[in-house]
């Protein structure tokens, strides 16, 4: 191995990206896509582990490596498979011909569904696959993607907000002849209307925002889902509403800033120049940042009847979440419904610790979280910039002189998109650590 293939190996960051190999000739041989550039990239090259003849035979070869750094890893997939359709490298499966390229089909087909009486019904439950040829007059095909990764990638990201099918006719039967669903049914990768989990109506409903989607139309889809959410909220069917509102943050969070492969391949550094943008918008926004954040802190709590209240505190580092300094909190003082309390012990219990410390503190919630924030680092006599994020309009609660400042800045403000990345992630890290406990409980 050359020393410049060395540097770049120990440079590389733990971002989703893509990866190109070069060989002497400074041929690309092959391109890869990465969650982690640092650990696919460095896994080629770690001693003792068998790779199979043709990733030796390429790995060999390899002289050079280029990387370019995404947003998100939904990115990282469009932007594989845009730069194999392009170069076509000799160590990718090279899918020349539109017969063996892979695309999505919506196939629809007619099969029986339970109503609430337990009478069966023929409707329209679509099935949603992949193949290589488009020979279906009945099926709505997307694509053409040049890999089968790729695509199988893009699935995996929706299939969690979706639920859609993928069985076959008989092994729907089959299942629901047994009055249960399959194993992606019982862990929540489909909605299961083989046995009357989702109406039919429900999930074609499912089905047309899935396609909407793929057509591009996310921001539709997001207001449809959102709509969705309010009518369940009016009639009180509460449950309903907090599902949906999981749908449509996980959509926020998969879909948020798609990028053309274009905008990546004229501008390698693409996702620095942003993540810079966001810092500066930041302190143009919040008159009491004095420099550019370089650290973050992001806090949520987790507090669904009162029962086993958690709290996460999460970390952007030159507006890069930073899972490594992540920390979750087991509230000690308060087991009732307390938000403004359980701030003030997460505040006090973190700044009590010799942790690295924030540029800025981000508190999900309005004027009262804030202001508990702020009463715990007064006591500790502790000045940092704190703003809140009030979930319904995006509205950022700056402190200023003993009173509020509301701020409401454009919702394309690359400063305000970090902040809502990072609220939406604080929220996710303690859900998560809330369910644990919970299911801890039952158990």
């Amino acid at each position: 191995m050359n020393t410049n293939l060395k540097t770049k190996l120990s440079e590389l960051p733990d971002s989703p990206g893509i990866y190109k190999y070069f060989d002497k000739e400074k041929n690309i041989i092959y391109i890869g896509k990465a969650s982690s550039l640092k650990k696919r990239v460095k896994s080629y090259f770690i001693g003792g582990i068998r790779l199979g003849p043709k990733t030796s035979k390429m790995v060999s070869e390899i002289f050079d490596i280029e990387i370019t750094k995404t947003e998100n890893e939904v990115d990282a997939l469009i932007l594989e498979a845009e730069l194999i359709k392009t170069f076509m490298p000799k160590y990718n499966i090279l899918l020349k011909d539109d017969k063996f390229f892979n695309y999505i089909e919506i196939k629809n087909e007619k099969l029986k569904v339970l109503d609430s009486k337990g009478n069966s019904k023929l409707e329209n439950i679509p099935r949603i696959t992949t193949t290589r040829k488009k020979e279906n007059p009945d099926s709505e095909y997307f694509g053409p993607f040049p890999s089968g990764s790729s695509v199988q990638g893009i699935l995996r990201q929706f299939r969690k907000t979706f639920k859609y099918r993928n069985c076959s006719k008989i092994k729907y039967n089959r299942y629901q002849k047994i009055g249960r669903s399959c194993l992606f049914g019982d862990i929540g990768l489909c909605s299961a209307p083989c046995v009357g989990r989702v109406t039919a109506k429900e999930y074609r409903l499912s089905i047309n925002q899935f396609k909407k989607l793929l057509q591009g139309n996310s921001k539709n889809v997001l207001r449809d889902i959102e709509k969705e959410m309010q009518t369940a909220s009016k009639n009180q069917d509460y449950d309903l509403a907090s599902k949906i509102r999981d749908k449509f943050q996980n959509l926020v969070y998969i879909t948020t800033d798609y990028k053309d492969p274009s905008q990546y391949i004229n501008n390698p550094n693409l996702t620095d120049d942003l993540y810079l943008g966001s810092l500066m918008a930041l302190k143009d926004a919040i008159p009491s940042l004095e420099h550019i954040p370089v650290r973050i802190e992001g806090y949520d709590i987790s507090n669904i009847q009162g029962t086993n209240p958690t709290a996460s505190m999460v970390v952007a580092t030159n507006g890069i979440l930073n899972k490594n300094e992540y920390k979750k909190f087991k509230i000690k003082t308060k087991n009732t419904p307390d938000d403004f309390a359980m701030m003030s012990e997460v505040i006090r219990r973190r700044f009590k610790n010799n942790w690295e410390m924030p540029d800025l503190i981000l508190i999900d919630g309005g004027k009262g979280q804030v202001s508990s924030a702020m009463k715990e680092l007064a006591k500790l006599n502790i000045k940092i910039p704190i703003v809140g994020l009030a979930k319904k309009q995006e509205l950022l609660v700056l402190p200023i002189n003993g009173t509020y400042d509301i701020l409401n800045l454009s919702k394309d403000n690359l400063g305000l998109r970090l902040l809502m990345n990072l609220r939406d992630e604080a929220h996710r890290f303690a859900l998560n650590y809330h369910r644990k406990l919970r299911r801890k409980e039952i158990s």
